[in-house]
């Protein structure tokens, strides 16, 4: 679930884990603005696709439409997060742009998501940590798998924050210079929902919504969580070293693409700074170090739920 009142200032985006002894070339970190352009169009290209394939009559042709739509809402939460890192454009003000909107269809709040974010780099492996999209270590149960794999705390939390933006309350105890383009985004999010509402009152049809509701609870919800989920599940949460906090995931060129890279995740720890479409190339430098490996999701989400159903059975024998 987000990260709930922790932050008050944004954070420098360096890990405490000391940087590998090879120096990077200039060019890795390059950022290159017509590639996320071509990204953030393909984005679009799909949500749009899938949009306009949910509303064709006829149940697995909607079904297929639905299922295409959340995985570009999944997706686009992943593009945001190198928005929020500023590798995706070369101008700040259009990172922020196209975060917000790339962030929008599963209602997260870049402002917000970026500022805990960064922290979590910074603080990483120390008990202040906190990451924007917190799974907790009850997955296992069933109501965790209802909880984490729907994101129910995430909704609730953007509702929260809704009614508090709307009363003038404060979001949180981000610094004050904060609290206004966080606040923004909720304004900005119950524009679009008021117009989603009118669209379907005046069309005389909740189709439009009942497709947004279906691909965000049945397909993008679980998807992004299990995409998030074993970036540190299961690692040493009390170290400060990436190499035994972090893991990455080496899978296939599918979920390489979905995950935008982000499965790369202790090489994206070292070196943030670099635009994470090029992060697979580091992966070499630093795979003989790297204590959390995995060959695929599959492989590390069977491991992970024989772990957490032989430890429930240990704990209530």
């Amino acid at each position: 679930m987000p990260n709930r009142d922790n932050t008050s200032s944004e954070t420098h985006l360096h890990s405490k884990t000391p940087q590998p002894s090879d120096h990077l070339e200039p060019e890795w970190l390059s950022v290159s603005s017509a590639s996320f352009a071509w990204r953030v169009a393909v984005w679009f290209t799909l949500l749009a696709a899938g949009a306009l394939t949910a509303s064709v009559s006829g149940a697995w042709t909607a079904a297929c439409g639905i299922f295409l739509l959340g995985v570009a809402m999944a997706h686009g939460v992943e593009l945001a997060h190198q928005a929020l890192h500023h590798t995706g454009f070369r101008s700040r003000r259009l990172n922020e742009l196209f975060g917000i909107l790339l962030g929008l269809p599963m209602l997260v709040s870049f402002h917000e998501y970026r500022i805990n974010h960064l922290k979590h780099h910074a603080l990483l492996g120390t008990p202040d940590n906190r990451e924007f999209f917190d799974y907790g270590s009850r997955t296992w149960t069933l109501g965790g798998i209802f909880s984490r794999f729907l994101m129910w705390h995430h909704y609730t939390s953007f509702c929260v924050r809704l009614v508090k933006a709307f009363l003038g309350a404060p979001l949180g105890d981000f610094h004050p210079r904060y609290q206004r383009s966080v606040r923004s985004f909720y304004f900005i999010a119950a524009a679009v929902l008021s117009a989603l509402f009118v669209w379907c009152w005046a069309a005389s049809t909740w189709h439009p919504l009942a497709i947004w509701l279906a691909a965000l609870f049945l397909v993008a919800s679980p998807l992004h969580a299990w995409i998030e989920l074993p970036e540190h599940y299961g690692c040493n949460e009390h170290s400060t070293d990436v190499f035994q906090n972090t893991r990455t995931i080496k899978s296939n060129l599918f979920m390489t693409w979905l995950t935008n890279s982000n499965n790369y995740h202790v090489e994206h720890h070292l070196w943030s700074n670099v635009p994470i479409q090029k992060i697979h190339m580091l992966h070499m430098r630093s795979r003989g170090r790297a204590l959390h490996f995995s060959m695929g999701y599959w492989q590390f989400y069977k491991s992970a739920w024989l772990a957490g159903r032989n430890n429930a059975t240990h704990a209530n024998p």
